[in-house]
Formats: C-alpha cells, sequence, structure tokens
C-alpha cells in the first residue's frame, strides 16, 4: 500500500511539472524564413486552441500573390517586402470560434523601410468589407502605433516614430476580464485602450498586413517578419526582442530566438527532476 502511495505521490510531481513548464499553445507563428513562395508554414504549438490552418497564404484579394523576399529579416535570414506586389497574409484563423471568449496577443517585426505607413494595417479581424479590430500604423502627428475598432474607427494611439527605418517589435494584448487592448512598441506600451468588450462577428478572418479585399483597408507596403498569435494576455517581459536584423545567438536560430519558450524548452527537465529528488527524499523518510 505504501508504494502504492508512493507512485501516486510521484506522478502528482510530474503532473506538477509538467504543468509549471507546459508551453503556451500558439494559434499563429509565421516566421517567414522560407524565402521563396506564397504559402508560408504555421510552426505554432497548437495543442488546446481547437483546429486552424495549418498555414498561411499571400494573397492580393483574389488570388495567391507571392510577396518580395528579402533578406536579413528582422529575424534570421529572411522576412518579406510588401512594397510590391500587392499582397497580404490570410491565416484562414476563424476568430468568431477561436477569440470570443480568451485573452490573446499578437506580435510581429515590422520595419517601414523608410516609407510613410499612414492608416497601413499590421493585423485584422475582418468581412470582406468591414474591420472588427485593427492594429495599424497611424499618420496622427508621428508615425505611431494605432487601435481601430468596429467599422475601421479610430480608438487609440502611442509611442514613438516607427518610420526610422529600423525594424520594431510590435505588440497588441487583449485582456478579456480587464477588458483593455494595449499596444506596445519594443517592450514599452504605446497606448492602453479600456472598456473593449470584443466580440467578432461570424464570416471575420485574421489577417495581417491589409483586409480581406484588394484595396478596402490600408495595406502594409513595407517589411515584416516574425508573427505571432497566441491565447494569453501576454505582459512585456515575455516579448522577444531581437536585435533589429539579427539572427539568433548561441544556442538559437529562427526557431528557439523567436520562441517565448525559450529556455523553457531546457529547463523544464530540470524542474521536473528537482520535483522527482523531493518526492523521492520525502519518501525515503517516510519509510525511515
Amino acid at each position: 500500500m505504501k508504494r502504492v502511495a508512493q507512485f501516486g505521490f510521484l506522478l502528482f510531481v510530474l503532473s506538477v511539472g509538467a504543468g509549471l513548464f507546459a508551453q503556451t499553445p500558439y494559434f499563429h507563428w509565421y516566421q517567414l524564413n522560407e524565402g521563396t513562395g506564397a504559402v508560408i508554414a504555421n510552426t505554432a504549438t497548437q495543442s488546446g486552441v481547437g483546429t486552424i490552418a495549418a498555414q498561411g497564404v499571400f494573397t492580393d484579394g483574389t488570388g495567391v500573390a507571392t510577396p518580395t523576399w528579402t533578406s536579413p529579416g528582422g529575424l534570421g535570414n529572411t522576412g518579406v517586402d510588401l512594397s510590391t506586389p500587392t499582397a497580404f497574409l490570410d491565416s484562414g484563423l476563424d476568430p468568431d470560434l477561436h477569440l470570443n471568449t480568451i485573452d490573446f496577443t499578437v506580435e510581429m517585426l515590422i520595419n517601414t523601410n523608410g516609407t510613410a505607413q499612414t492608416g497601413n494595417i499590421l493585423f485584422a479581424v475582418c468581412d470582406a468589407s468591414t474591420i472588427e479590430a485593427a492594429l495599424y500604423v497611424t499618420g496622427m502627428g508621428t508615425s505611431q502605433l494605432a487601435l481601430a475598432g468596429t467599422g475601421g474607427g479610430f480608438v487609440d494611439s502611442g509611442g514613438p516614430n516607427l518610420n526610422d527605418g529600423n525594424w520594431h517589435h510590435v505588440a497588441l494584448v487583449y485582456d478579456r476580464s480587464a477588458q483593455t487592448a494595449t499596444g506596445y512598441v519594443d517592450g514599452t506600451q504605446a497606448f492602453q485602450a479600456t472598456s473593449q468588450s470584443w466580440t467578432f462577428s461570424a464570416g471575420t478572418k485574421v489577417v495581417y498586413f491589409n483586409g480581406r479585399t484588394l484595396s478596402s483597408f490600408g495595406r502594409w507596403s513595407a517589411l515584416a517578419d516574425e508573427i505571432k498569435l497566441d491565447n494569453t494576455a501576454r505582459s512585456p517581459s515575455a516579448f522577444v526582442m531581437p536585435s533589429p536584423g539579427g539572427g539568433g545567438g548561441d544556442g538559437g536560430g529562427d526557431d528557439e530566438s523567436c520562441s517565448t519558450a525559450v529556455g523553457q524548452s531546457e529547463l523544464w527537465v530540470f524542474g521536473v527532476l528537482f520535483l522527482l529528488f523531493v518526492a523521492v527524499r520525502t519518501s525515503r523518510r517516510r519509510e525511515a
């Protein structure tokens, strides 16, 4: 009986360890490291978030459109230059099925490449004619990060001038319980919109760098790389802040450097071993 109890305790320790060090599931993780083509691999860890598209496709609103690839990217060897041809990324994700009851964070690397991007979209939830939410760059004052709400109306903006020719990490964090939508540039808060109770309609899609038509919304016409969408309201300390134009450092290329689970994938083993050690010590003391 004592052995059964010890075995059960070990299983409990393992389950706790697995929970503590589990990686956050992503809806999207487009690394944009293909270097060619219009079909983009979704390398997200999607466990627990439901069935979603296995890949993203660049389109011009009517058919497949191959973007211009550029090297280096914001992280790693390649990114995309969307100045020509007309191209934006359709993820195929239905937000009404996946985002209507949870927190979420979208983040990416962008570079205006010295070209003003007034009104141009980075992330949008929309149907073929209407925006329900969008992260974009506003021309109000300087080229700042901004948020649009239902119908594409301005909600809030702030942060530094993004039109400086450098790569920047931008993020939008939606906290459903707090009803806040917070924008960040390079880990620093740019704006925070309050009283944001978001419920997305059936038929809308999650797209990047435009809406779902050829020219209905402001199309991003500069550089972009590394797009992530996950089911948590992240804090700035969880953002990945790569050096502009740089790849991975020691122990990391595109995969490890951009993963918010960097270190977790290596540290969880040690954590579980430590818990096992505690469990064994405890059981030995009981036997004594």
